[in-house]
């Protein structure tokens, strides 16, 4: 369900402030605007879909926290298709509430820099991928790509592992919510029966081109510290063994957040 564009008083949840304190940055008193950091920095969320109300979220968003101002108009905000045209796709309620998520994010902690919005056709690897190569043409020097499933069947080609390869810029890819093997898939395939390969590491959190991030709880420091060693995140009840059979592997995470 969308929700409203009206700021109400009393909004749950952490304050940009709060969420920069949550990440090691520094805290910004109420009715502060900006800080130095993220000038001349540019980030590109990929995400799938079109939210059609992502710039006025964006305004109440950011006046109800007392940030700095993002907008179409000051250049703070651009929303593009996956070839760079302000021409977005189709909208999709699922799809808006990540875009939404994730540029409210990025404003929270980066005032100074430019988001751009690249809004892909679907959530095929070809999309999202044109979207990222995209992305980086326009200038991005960072690349959030919020997404991920199991490794392709036969491995990554050539041209899924050039998308995420761009010298000196940043890309930022999602391990998934259960450790190294993509146990999601695993668990809740359509026909409820295992996946083709169970075992397949997040694609493309684990190519060594891009920085993996996960996330974890604030809430329970000493499950959450057990589930990132052991390359899992919330603290999801998984018989040890599917939890702990892969320590021999390398972690997929680079980076777990406490959110």
């Amino acid at each position: 369900m969308r929700r409203s564009t009206t700021a109400i008083a009393g909004t749950r949840g952490r304050s940009g402030a709060r969420q920069r304190v949550a990440r090691g940055r520094r805290a910004l008193g109420p009715g502060a605007t900006s800080t130095a950091t993220g000038s001349g920095q540019t980030v590109a969320i990929i995400d799938w879909r079109n939210d059609p109300t992502i710039a006025s979220d964006l305004g109440v968003f950011d006046s109800h926290y007392r940030l700095a101002t993002c907008t179409i108009a000051n250049g703070c905000l651009n929303v593009l298709d996956q070839n760079g045209a302000a021409s977005p796709p189709p909208p999709d309620e699922g799809g808006a509430g990540e875009i939404s998520l994730d540029v409210e994010t990025v404003h929270a902690v980066c005032q100074k820099c430019r988001i751009d919005m690249i809004e892909v056709d679907d959530s095929s690897n070809p999309s999202v991928e044109t979207g990222v190569n995209e992305a980086v043409k326009l200038g991005a020097t960072e690349v959030s790509t919020s997404y991920g499933g199991p490794d392709p069947a036969g491995g990554p080609s050539a041209a899924d592992k050039a998308a995420y390869n761009h010298r000196g810029v940043v890309i930022t890819a999602s391990t998934g919510d259960d450790g190294y093997d993509s146990y999601d898939w695993w668990i809740k395939t359509p026909s409820g029966g295992p996946a083709a390969n169970p075992t397949a590491p997040n694609f493309p959190a684990e190519l060594a081109t891009v920085v993996s991030v996960g996330g974890t709880s604030l809430a329970s420091p000493l499950i959450a510290a057990m589930f990132a060693l052991a390359g899992g995140s919330h603290g999801t009840a998984y018989p040890a063994l599917t939890l702990y059979g892969h320590l021999g592997k390398a972690s997929l995470y680079d980076v777990t957040v406490c959110a």
